[in-house]
């Protein structure tokens, strides 16, 4: 592999692959408290992506296997900032999700909004199957 890292925050990190055009966003596994912390987290995210030399790369691996569960209501309203920017920042996005469970939710938010940007989304399990998928040419 040829990741570099980007120094992240708290509850983001990043990592870029100039060779493969990709960016990997993991969600650690620090919680947030309050539904409206994940706001200034985003902000603190899109600085982030300024620090990357020569720019982000237009395809994301964005990794939640160590993101805490959580489905309250408040909370999934607060990430649907998340997901709408990054639809429009990336070309391409893969969802990494541990289980069949975060699979159903994922897919729950993103077909509740209807299409949220121009990314060709998907939503995988298994990193090596999500790296290929992102690294294939667009269909």
């Amino acid at each position: 592999m040829s990741w570099s890292e980007v120094p992240g925050t708290d509850h983001w990190q990043l990592r870029v692959d100039r060779i493969r055009g990709l960016l990997w966003l993991e969600r650690t596994s620090v919680p947030f408290g309050a539904a409206e912390d994940l706001t200034p987290s985003l902000v603190k995210f899109r600085k982030l992506l300024v620090r990357i030399e020569g720019g982000p790369p237009r395809r994301l691996l964005f990794d939640l296997r160590k993101a805490p569960g959580r489905n309250d209501d408040a909370f999934e309203q607060s990430t649907k900032k998340l997901r709408l920017m990054l639809s429009e920042l990336f070309d391409r996005v893969a969802i990494l999700v541990r289980s069949q469970a975060g699979r159903l939710q994922v897919d729950r938010l993103n077909r509740s909004e209807g299409p949220a940007g121009a990314a060709e989304t998907e939503i995988f399990t298994e990193e090596n199957v999500a790296t290929e998928w992102l690294t294939r040419a667009s269909t």
